[in-house]
């Protein structure tokens, strides 16, 4: 992972802090434990806010002088795909509610395509075929965490 592509501020977004020292964090280590599986090749990660424009949308900050302030997101998602020792594609996606949450990260798993739904963006559009696109719609079971 290129980790000056990484911690960039333009990545950055406003996460409450008990989810960001909890599930997102739990996600975030189960990432880097799958990343150091011998078999896995590569692995990638996209993530992003998602904002529910049918409820209120909270802020954070004084507004700036154009009367902006930060929004908080609704939820937050993260996609992974991997490529292990045998070429294979292997993908996961979850979405993830910005709050705590006392629920176990595997509740969070979802059809990559329900996040393409949501945010509104395609994920993995570039990899050619259809076993991607059957991919996009399965969940898959949880690695070894």
């Amino acid at each position: 992972m290129q980790n000056s592509e990484t911690f960039l501020l333009s990545n950055l977004s406003p996460q409450k802090p008990k989810f960001n020292r909890g599930i997102w964090k739990e996600l975030e280590g189960a990432v880097r434990i799958l990343d150091t599986d011998p078999k896995i090749l590569e692995t990638y990660v996209i993530s992003g806010p998602v904002f529910d424009f049918g409820e209120a949308i909270k802020a954070i900050g004084s507004k700036d002088k154009n009367g902006v302030s930060v929004p908080i997101p609704h939820v937050y998602f993260k996609s992974i795909l991997t490529e292990n020792n045998k070429e294979a594609l292997n993908m996961w996606s979850f979405i993830l509610p910005n709050e705590e949450t006392k629920k176990q990260l595997t509740d969070f798993r979802v059809p990559t395509t329900q996040v393409e739904d949501i945010a509104g963006i395609l994920l993995w559009e570039r990899l050619p075929g259809q076993k991607v696109a059957n991919k996009k719609k399965r969940v898959r079971s949880m690695w070894k965490t």
